[in-house]
């Protein structure tokens, strides 16, 4: 609650001191701005932890008069549940609006502002003196990478921003440095009194260690905050130098700059292997440990009698990897869990070794009636493509559920001889072993490449195409003709949104692309009309032998609910599948006159359009506040 008021108030008010701080999030990066986030948030810690106390002599919640106006009565109580539900609920709106559109809780309003500000999602930048500021041209574009910044946080012309991004990644670049040293360092040193203490993240909960994990991220606050300090008249993340040595030229900027990001992925790598493994920064590479530690994960197994379970002895441990398994599922002693990871890596490598094959081969076979399908990812959503991907993906869940299965007296993961040839024995279980792993990593690398490149299997080695495709994340429109196809232009493009792409899936030139979209959002629409009807219907109606089945989503684990619901999933992949189909010949979407009215005009068309958008939003709102509140779709209204 005080949180939403502060949104709101800051717009308004701005304390002695203060007066240059932004009114929306940008706030808590913008000194001194950042120091009042900081106090508050520890002011609010404060509350919580120590003030806000629950007595168990009281109901669950009650802390007591929080103003110590004896007016706290159930009735104030009740108040202050609601008005703090809601008040979580729009301070995470304006939040969130914040972010993406760069304005603060009032301007959210439509509101006047005290001052001008940039969405940080999408900045246009316009530069006052005519040259625009250039991020790719600062400090830190070098060899190899160039200039890096694969999500496109910095904006030409929007030098304020860079500033900051700059100073952020110098800053946890600085701290991610020591943080790296550190976890190397501290297999090997200990100071005084800290003997006891882990060589790993366990360090972190256990004492005295948390204190000092406490400690450093207080002076790593510190430092961020008060001491690395941008200066305006410098280049943006130039702080001066960090260490007084008179060495902090261009050309060692740019070294702590790279350091700092190569630190950053180092850490973080570090604390994602301690988390699978339960190795710290030096056991890690293979290097002798100070004492033994256990994964927290999964727990290595130990046996109490007889001879321990070793997965580095079992089928697959070959040259020249030897036993593969680089984030320690496997655990000694852990016989049944082995089994489980052996039958899936091989049921896995069975199917990968078809789909790699089929990636192939797609790009010079087509079976009849699949003549116009794509011989990439496309195919998937090409009918009759996709037709034949639900198929495969049927028949592959039933090979690995019901056909490849376990036979416990048999070594872990051997289903037997898959093609009745007799030549099953241990050497060609380890072929298969290992060229299954080889067609899962070939398998994920032909899709990735095909997602970034809209090339398939063959085109990716630079093998001649039976037909040009187009990347599907970054389309550079080409146009046969002068006009290029704007999406803007197609029908849903209507008040008060006006052409709704919020992500910029439709991409000028790309009709083909957009035809796809625009089935898929009319298919689910017409999927999600029917879902937010019947999530309301089904408060009040129900079908004979449905009687006690419950009218939320508790409907669908409970039978016959559950049969009813596979039902109703399978009739809605028939209509998006096989009776919703998009004629080339009509506009992009337009699938023919659904219930045979012969009203389908262009009016209609729109109509349809933004009631299944209004209908995808309510059904996923429903579903939500079913998940969190328990109530099904009447309920949620208060009926």
């Amino acid at each position: 609650m005080m949180a939403a008021v502060g949104a709101v108030a800051q717009h308004y008010i701005q304390f002695p001191g203060f007066e240059g701080v932004p009114a929306d999030l940008a706030a808590v990066t913008t000194a001194p701005g950042s120091y009042g986030f900081a106090a508050l948030f520890i002011l609010s810690g404060v509350a919580e932890l120590a003030i806000w106390k629950q007595d168990d002599k009281k109901e669950p919640g009650n802390f007591g008069d929080p103003l110590g106006l004896e007016q706290y009565s159930e009735d104030m109580r009740g108040k202050e549940l609601n008005n703090g539900r809601m008040a979580m609920i729009a301070a995470l709106g304006i939040v969130a609006a914040d972010v993406f559109t760069g304005k603060d809780g009032m301007q959210q309003l439509g509101l006047g502002a005290i001052r001008e500000r940039t969405s940080r999602v999408v900045l246009r930048a316009t530069a006052a003196n005519g040259e625009v500021f250039q991020p790719a041209k600062q400090m830190g574009a070098t060899a190899p990478l160039g200039f890096f910044d694969p999500v496109g946080f910095a904006k030409e012309g929007d030098e304020s921003g860079f500033r900051n991004l700059r100073a952020a990644e110098i800053k946890h670049g600085r701290v991610a440095m020591m943080a790296a040293v550190g976890a190397v360092a501290q297999h090997y040193i200990q100071f005084p009194g800290f003997e006891g203490v882990p060589a790993d993240l366990a360090a972190v909960t256990t004492a005295p260690g948390s204190y000092g994990f406490a400690a450093l991220f207080i002076l790593s606050g510190v430092a961020e905050l008060a001491i690395w300090k941008q200066d305006d008249k410098k280049e943006p993340g130039n702080f001066g130098d960090p260490l007084g040595l008179g060495q902090y030229t261009e050309d060692m900027r740019g070294k702590e700059l790279n350091n700092g990001r190569m630190a950053m992925i180092a850490a973080l790598g570090i604390v994602a292997a301690d988390i699978f493994t339960g190795k710290d920064g030096m056991q890690q590479l293979g290097l002798g440990a100070i004492r033994e530690r256990t994964s927290r994960v999964a727990l290595r197994a130990t046996a109490e009698k007889g001879e321990v379970f070793q997965p580095a002895k079992q089928m697959g441990a070959t040259a020249p990897l030897g036993f593969f398994d680089p984030v320690g599922f496997a655990k000694e002693g852990d016989e049944s869990g082995f089994r489980n990871l052996r039958a899936a890596e091989i049921k896995h490598g069975r199917v990968a070794m078809m789909a790699a094959v089929g990636a192939v081969a797609q790009h010079y076979i087509q079976f009849p009636g699949f003549e116009g399908v794509p011989a990439d990812l496309a195919a998937v959503t090409t009918a009759p493509g996709s037709y034949g991907f639900a198929a495969l993906f049927i028949l592959s869940g039933v090979a690995e559920l019901a056909i490849w299965k376990q036979d416990d007296k048999k070594e872990p993961g051997n289903f037997g001889d898959p093609l009745g040839l007799g030549q099953y024995n241990e050497d060609m279980r380890g072929k298969e072993l290992n060229n299954g792993r080889m067609a899962m990593i070939a398998a994920l690398g032909i899709v990735a490449a095909d997602i970034f490149t809209g090339k398939d299997g063959m085109q990716q080695l630079g093998l001649g195409a039976i037909r040009e495709r187009t990347s599907r994340v970054a389309l550079r429109a080409t146009a046969e003709k002068v006009e290029v196809f704007q999406p803007a232009k197609q029908m849903g493009a209507t008040a008060p949104l006006g052409f709704f792409d919020p992500v910029g899936f439709s991409k000028e030139g790309d009709e083909s692309g957009f035809r796809n979209l625009r089935a898929a959002e009319i298919k689910h629409g017409r999927v999600a009309m029917m879902a937010a009807v019947g999530a309301v219907a089904q408060h009040y109606i129900q079908f004979p032998g449905f009687e006690g089945v419950p009218a939320d989503l508790a409907a669908v684990t409970t039978a016959p609910g559950s049969y009813g619901f596979a039902a109703l999933f399978i009739l809605s992949g028939v209509a998006e599948l096989a009776i919703w189909k998009q004629d080339d010949k009509k506009e992009p979407g337009n699938f023919g006159d659904p219930l045979g009215l012969g009203q389908y005009n262009g009016d209609m068309r729109g109509k349809e359009l933004n009631n299944g958008r209004m209908a995808m939003i309510a059904a996923l709102g429903i579903v939500a506040a079913d998940i969190f509140t328990g109530k099904d779709g009447m309920q949620q209204l208060g009926f």
